[in-house]
């Protein structure tokens, strides 16, 4: 038996909104198969939070797990958990998922508190385990978003959602039934929202940071070559070193690591965006992942057993409980500062940040050519050890890059879709299987590195009516899940 360790470095990540609240560093340890049905391994981050005033919210971590049967198709698939899983320490909780299908965890505080999270074990109860398999854990930052009344529309920002007759922002005060009737507009066109749409009032998980190129290639990673062909832009049988995503322009540096063969055996993915030795550690691992289509970032939030974010969802998040002010971004303020990936300290790095300082840090409209072409940053670059909400440019319950560096993909106010998640596959061709929404549904929301500031306000609808399907340069995104 292998086994396999996902560590997921925060990369000096942090937030604050009236007080410092940081959080980065997240490691996973080497899994190992401990019972007949256990696999256990050790977590540690920086600077976790739990904050029951003010944001009322935490950071937590999604955990879940991938095995591999190497007597059998060599394929890799979702672990199935059950009740029982644990972890050590007495600081943090296990948190299982209401749905009740064990695709994963949420690791977090069990109170209140901010610091450092010293390595604990977890345990992770599955439905099997079998010795000989091969075992990956896989790890995500995210941020809770609870339970509350929140503003979408900010009666300025171009398409914005509205309350007619006046042309006021609108308070989603409920969730599930809820009749906006004749009153609710999007450019100013009247919408009737499904009833099962996830409106966002009630409480959910939000990816702190947008997927990153190092995330990308493990996901590439675990898929079959059928799927990974459907995913990449070469054929996995291309040479090491070979740029999968974009052909390694605008900072994306996934690659082939170990060729695959054909139609048998899929490729073994890795970083190389300073040309050199596969994985090295100024590669850029940290880098958000750009180049991804719409159904690019489904199959991966499939996989995860993640979901797509609602329009609703996404001003939740930025806004938080604030009545909305006119022009503001997801720091609440209506002042940015750019920076672009031209004007780097350690670029490649996981310790990257931009040259430029000022509130609202965010990197749009990039259009120098730095050593490796324009693109986007690290994610949650802007944040620092003394920075607050505004200087690290977060959204009011933590999230970071909510605005610039890749769009996030959203799905349309007027789109079909329930809150399930993913079950963590995707079909035999690559592709989700939930039957979420196609790109016609969908829309761009907070700009991009190569877009203009205008399109990071919070309530800006410009691309609501340009879906697109292809990979562009700076689509990107991240995915939610309900508690």
């Amino acid at each position: 038996m292998k086994t396999f360790k996902t560590i997921l470095i925060g990369c000096i990540i942090a937030f604050a909104n009236t007080t410092a609240i940081y959080a980065n560093n997240l490691q996973i340890g080497i899994p190992t198969v401990a019972t007949a049905t256990t696999l256990t391994f050790t977590i540690q981050w920086d600077n976790s939070w739990r904050v029951s005033s003010g944001t009322n919210n935490y950071d937590a971590v999604w955990i879940f797990a991938k095995y591999q049967n190497c007597s059998g198709t060599n394929d890799w698939n979702h672990v199935t958990l059950a009740a029982g899983s644990s972890v050590s320490g007495g600081v943090l909780q296990v948190v299982n998922t209401s749905d009740g299908l064990y695709k994963g965890i949420f690791v977090q505080r069990s109170a209140d508190g901010i610091g450092n999270i010293s390595s604990s074990t977890v345990t992770l109860q599955m439905s099997f385990a079998d010795a000989s398999y091969n075992y990956q854990v896989f790890a995500m930052e995210m941020v809770y978003v609870p339970v509350g009344s929140f503003y979408v529309g900010d009666n300025t920002s171009n398409n914005r959602c509205y309350l007619s007759p006046a042309g006021t922002p609108f308070n989603v005060t409920s969730d599930g039934a809820l009749a906006l009737g004749a009153n609710f507009y999007a450019n100013s066109t009247n919408y009737a929202i499904a009833l099962a749409y996830p409106l966002g009032y009630d409480a959910f998980y939000s990816m702190k940071y947008e997927i990153s190129q190092e995330q990308y290639a493990k996901f590439l990673s675990t898929l079959t070559y059928a799927q990974q062909t459907a995913r990449m832009d070469i054929p996995p049988t291309s040479a090491p070193g070979t740029y999968a995503l974009g052909t390694g322009v605008n900072r994306n540096g996934i690659c082939i690591k170990t060729s695959g063969v054909f139609n048998t055996v899929p490729a073994i993915m890795g970083n190389d965006l300073t040309p050199g030795t596969i994985d090295n550690t100024n590669d850029g691992q940290n880098i958000a992942c750009n180049w991804l289509s719409w159904e690019d970032l489904l199959a991966y939030l499939d996989w995860s057993a993640l979901r797509p974010m609602t329009e609703f969802e996404f001003e939740k998040i930025c806004r938080g409980p604030n009545t909305a002010v006119a022009n503001e971004y997801p720091w609440a303020t209506t002042t940015i500062t750019q920076a672009p990936s031209s004007a780097l300290t350690n670029p490649q790095l996981s310790t990257e940040v931009s040259t430029a300082t000022g509130d609202g840090l965010t990197n749009y409209g990039n259009g120098t050519a730095g050593n490796y072409g324009p693109g986007p940053n690290r994610v949650g670059q802007a944040a620092r050890a003394a920075t607050t909400q505004q200087g690290a440019g977060a959204a009011w319950y933590g999230a970071l890059d909510m605005a610039g560096n890749v769009w996030e993909h959203c799905i349309l106010v007027n789109a079909t879709i329930t809150n399930a998640a993913g079950d963590g596959a995707i079909s035999a061709a690559g592709a989700q299987n939930q039957g979420w929404p196609t790109y016609t549904s969908a829309t761009r929301r907070g700009s991009a590195y190569s877009q203009s500031f205008t399109y990071c306000k919070t309530s800006d609808r410009t691309f609501y009516n340009t879906p697109t399907n292809t990979r562009n340069s700076d689509g990107g995104g991240r995915g939610v899940r309900m508690p």
